[in-house]
């Protein structure tokens, strides 16, 4: 039996307002990655694994 892990998503978002500024907006949602007991932890580690990621760039 392998480790089981959730099913996943994750969204993106870019705006280009002029060719000098960019802004990016992610979120991911994981789910549990190698869930706690199948590697020999305890706790939650790797439980609801879930993030926001925000890139601003300006270029002069």
């Amino acid at each position: 039996k392998g480790v089981e892990e959730d099913d996943w998503a994750d969204a993106f978002l870019a705006y280009f307002p002029n060719k000098n500024l960019s802004v990016v907006v992610a979120y991911a949602m994981l789910g549990d990655i190698a869930k706690a007991t199948d590697i020999g932890q305890t706790g939650d580690a790797g439980k609801d694994q879930r993030g926001l990621y925000l890139q601003i760039q300006a270029n002069f």
